[in-house]
């Protein structure tokens, strides 16, 4: 059955990105890309999550895919190299003086039709096109930043730890990937975690991008999943 129309109503483009999100962060997703068969499961999914006035086939639902991608990179560019922008990510819009945005649209022409658009679930579309396209363990120069959520369930040990606190007052002269260190080991430091799982994903936040995955993760529950992740890599590779 063909769809009741071509582009995806707001409530089944959410529907469909926690569809890809869930992939990713179950490590569904192999090779840098979903599998043909993944499409089919995604598809099958949507659909049947979706009114049933709404129904898609595998292209429209790859095609989706590509043109999310493509309005999230533009973004993602944006938002990580431009200076003095503001970020609303509940719109899921950029704001700015207009000083600031004549600075960037200056040098970034094919950007001035931004200030007019939004990018929607951003954060987990960040963690969609960050995981998707990694080949080996977090495959990206460790200056590259991303957006990581986090997972594992919260269930205590017996090895528990202390550990100290860091303060934030001496984060505003730092470079952001120092920034979003700090402030990345302070979620993890509050989080009760096994000794196991503290020390694996210590070594994890070494790299930029994890950091910015898992500061952007949008609650708790999903940050401890992230975790688990991790946490199942890091034995993978030993």
């Amino acid at each position: 059955m063909e769809p009741r129309r071509s582009e995806m109503a707001a409530e089944n483009k959410k529907f469909f990105v926690d569809i890809m999100l869930e992939e990713v962060l179950e490590g569904n997703c192999v090779g840098g890309k979903f599998t043909h068969q993944q499409w089919v499961q995604m598809t099958e999914k949507l659909n049947t999550t979706c009114p049933r006035k709404y129904q898609y086939n595998i292209k429209q639902v790859e095609s989706k895919y590509k043109r999310l991608k493509t309005n999230w990179t533009r973004f993602y560019n944006v938002k990580n190299n431009a200076m003095g922008l503001g970020w609303d990510s509940v719109r899921g819009v950029i704001y700015s003086d207009e000083d600031a945005w004549k600075n960037w649209t200056d040098r970034n022409d094919q950007d001035r039709d931004l200030k007019k658009k939004s990018c929607l679930h951003y954060e987990e579309l960040t963690t969609i096109f960050f995981g998707s396209t990694a080949t080996g363990r977090y495959a990206r120069a460790s200056t590259q930043r991303g957006d990581v959520y986090a997972s594992m369930g919260g269930h205590k040990e017996s090895g528990v730890r202390q550990r100290h606190s860091y303060t934030l007052a001496s984060l505003k002269k730092e470079q952001p990937d120092q920034k979003e260190q700090k402030e990345a080991l302070l979620l993890l430091d509050a989080m009760e975690l096994p000794d196991h799982v503290y020390k694996a994903d210590l070594k994890t936040l070494r790299d930029a991008m994890a950091n910015h995955m898992f500061l952007n993760v949008a609650n708790d529950q999903k940050r401890h999943l992230l975790l688990e992740v991790w946490v199942e890599e890091d034995s993978r590779n030993r």
